[in-house]
Parts: structure tokens; C-alpha cells; sequence
């Protein structure tokens, strides 16, 4: 994977083929007003045959 500004800068880089474009990127997050859930499998979703 690839996460990259819209100018073309790379912020972080792997060996997968994916790209994600972003105008923000941070490697950290406040997530303190999040709500939260009791078990993973409410959040579960199958994985797309394609992107």
C-alpha cells in the first residue's frame, strides 16, 4: 500500500498494490468521543470480490 498526498509525496509504503490518496495524513488519532462496541463481529463485513 501506498498513502500519498495529492502532490505525488508518499507518507508510508508497502509491497501490497493498493494506493490511497489523501489530502491529510496523521499516524495518530484522538478517538476519545468514539463510541465503541462490545464485540469485533458487530463491525464484521465480507471483503469485496474486486476493488
Amino acid at each position: 500500500m501506498i498513502i500519498q498526498r495529492t502532490d505525488g509525496a508518499v507518507y508510508a509504503e508497502d509491497d501490497s498494490d493498493h494506493v490511497v490518496t489523501t489530502v491529510v495524513y496523521e499516524d495518530s488519532a484522538d478517538c476519545s468521543g468514539a463510541s465503541s462496541t462490545v464485540e469485533w463481529r458487530a463491525c464484521e463485513t465480507k471483503n469485496p470480490e474486486k476493488l
